[in-house]
């Protein structure tokens, strides 16, 4: 008895064998390894974007170029009223986003065909057309001087997230350019040929107005209108 006693303590003395984990403390440490093993990498490619993020921003600050709303709406600088153009078309918004229009077939067809190049119209359609500029004299006479004037920027109303930044000036812009290119096309026919460039100048000069604006929709309006021009 003295002997197996003895054994028995020297054994636990010697360290016998260690105490076997538990599935709780097995699934504990596998659960926490994992998320180690996930956790790491993601961190480092975090910070190694925040790194590449920060000298894109750095790059574009020492280039000059806006980051901010508050560093486009310095870019584009204060235009007083009195010498902004665009506040001319703005008197026109209702008359522009007028949809009644005539019958005028090839130039405001479904499409808006204009024809083959050197396409001449007949003398209905100049009588049409004619008529259709005839009671918009006024309104065209607007955007000639508008176009006259040397700078022009639409007052935007910004978004605080930017992007949502509502431009209710892109429709009217639009249509004060097809009336400008009816007017050219109706000048051009009559023999009028500097009056038509004059028109054409203007389409472009309109569409200008939006050109330091950082929307993609605003830069496709200004290559649409310039296209009509050409």
């Amino acid at each position: 008895m003295l002997g197996l006693a003895t054994n028995t303590s020297g054994s636990h003395a010697g360290g016998g064998r260690r105490e076997r984990w538990s599935w709780r403390r097995r699934i504990a440490v596998i659960l926490a390894v994992l998320a180690v093993a996930v956790a790491l990498p993601s961190w480092v490619l975090h910070r190694a974007g925040r790194v590449r993020r920060q000298s894109e921003i750095d790059a574009i600050r020492a280039a000059g170029e806006p980051l901010t709303i508050e560093d486009l709406v310095a870019l584009r600088g204060p235009i007083p009223d009195e010498q902004n153009a665009a506040l001319e078309i703005v008197s026109l918004f209702d008359v522009l986003n007028q949809r009644e229009l005539p019958p005028l077939p090839i130039v405001f067809g479904p499409h808006e065909q204009w024809g083959e190049l050197g396409m001449r119209y007949n003398a209905d359609m100049l009588e049409a057309i004619d008529a259709f500029l005839a009671v918009r004299q006024d309104v065209l006479a607007t955007l000639h001087a508008a176009a006259a004037m040397d700078r022009g920027a639409f007052p935007l109303e910004w978004a605080p997230d930017g992007i949502g930044t509502l431009l209710p000036h892109l429709s009217p812009v639009r249509a004060a350019v097809k009336l400008l290119a009816l007017e050219a096309v109706a000048r051009a026919h009559r023999g009028n040929m500097d009056g038509a460039v004059a028109s054409c100048e203007a389409m472009f000069r309109i569409a200008s107005f939006v050109e330091d604006e950082p929307f993609l929709v605003s830069l496709l309006v200004r290559c649409a209108a310039e296209s009509v021009a050409i």
